[in-house]
């Protein structure tokens, strides 16, 4: 037969790279065992599923003969890790007022968090042992919820030109938020940035289609403007140009009239009066008259018998 096994008198809780929290066996440990936790660490100890102590850097004593038959746990913490997590989240409703037009924008942020309350987290996530990864998805998906939540309303406040210079703004305003969510759940969020605003293809097309039409409109309404100009230019310049020729004219003598060539009087025949003929022609006017008449009616001339 082989012999009891010997009873552990020293338990120690150093730093773990493989893990956040983690379990220690205490099935074979001794009555007054000592337990020694090493800077960084924290050790939780939990006697019939209440914490009894959170234990801090030092020596201290464990399995006290009162709490010899009781079941009991003890939990290392690596309690002064600080983990680097970078969360995104997408589909944030955005509604552009320039241009009016809705879409839905990423955001991509870094976050800087240790464990402050080891216990809580214990009890929040159920877990005993815990890896890094385990953690960092986790806090991920916290953080996700948390901007999903808020940063529509934050976001809004900016326009598209301006919103990827406002990153501090926004970061100060969800740092506020997840701060408060993470002392929750005992956790301490010592930073918190919103890295990038992600806009995606098709908004960036409608937007630029949305601007050349603009555009467009703008070029052809100065293209009339330019022709308008162009038409009351050219009608001032003919209008002062008639102006001109009128003075021109005004100032200029007036020429004389020139003499009326008198009217070609028909030929009269030689020889005088002829007894056969029964009018004549006037000497003055070429008037045709009556042989008879002694005046001529168009001028006035007495004719001789």
């Amino acid at each position: 037969m082989f012999g009891k096994a010997k009873k552990l008198k020293t338990v120690e809780i150093n730093i773990n790279n493989e893990f956040v929290m983690w379990e220690v066996d205490l099935s074979n440990i001794d009555v007054n065992a000592n337990l020694y936790v090493s800077a960084g660490c924290l050790a939780l100890y939990i006697v019939n599923g209440t914490l009894r102590s959170m234990n801090t850097p030092g020596r201290w004593i464990i399995n006290e003969k009162k709490d010899a038959n009781a079941p009991k746990r003890l939990i290392g913490v690596n309690s002064d890790k600080t983990f680097d997590i970078f969360c995104g989240t997408g589909d944030i409703p955005y509604k552009d007022y320039e241009t009016n037009i809705e879409t839905t924008v990423g955001i991509r942020g870094e976050a800087k968090v240790r464990i402050l309350q080891p216990w809580m987290v214990f009890t929040t996530l159920g877990k005993s042992t815990l890896t890094s990864d385990e953690l960092d998805e986790y806090i991920r998906t916290k953080l996700a919820e948390i901007m999903a939540n808020n940063l529509s309303a934050v976001i809004q406040k900016y326009d598209y030109q301006s919103v990827n210079t406002q990153l501090n703004a926004m970061s100060e305003t969800i740092l506020d938020i997840f701060a408060e969510q993470c002392n929750k759940i005992g956790l301490q969020c010592s930073s918190f940035s919103v890295n990038t605003v992600f806009f995606n293809d098709e908004f960036k097309q409608a937007r630029k289609d949305y601007f050349d039409s603009q555009n467009k409109r703008k070029e052809a309404k100065l293209d009339r403007r330019e022709e308008e100009k162009r038409i009351r230019f050219e009608s001032e310049m003919n209008k002062e140009a008639a102006e001109a020729a009128a003075i021109i004219n005004r100032s200029l003598p007036k020429p004389e009239p020139k003499p009326q060539p008198a009217p070609q009087q028909p030929s009269q025949p030689q020889g005088g009066y002829q007894p056969h003929q029964d009018f004549k022609w006037c000497q003055r006017c070429g008037a045709k008259v009556s042989v008879n008449t002694r005046f001529c009616p168009n001028c006035g001339l007495e004719f001789k018998l």
